[in-house]
């Protein structure tokens, strides 16, 4: 439960200039390669702490 409330308080507010920042991006650099990239490399750097999380909250 503490998670569910955790990840909603801060992890959505986090989010939202995510799409500003990806269209900034592609728009900067001419294309979709480092925006993908970016969203690749922010995705793994979250499956090691979203994985602590799920084993603590076992």
């Amino acid at each position: 439960m503490r998670l569910a409330i955790w990840s909603q308080s801060f992890g959505y507010p986090l989010s939202i200039p995510g799409p500003l920042v990806v269209g900034a991006l592609c728009q900067h650099n001419g294309g979709w390669q480092v925006p993908l990239l970016a969203i690749m490399v922010l995705t793994l750097a979250q499956v090691g702490p979203g994985l602590a999380a799920l084993t603590a909250a076992q």
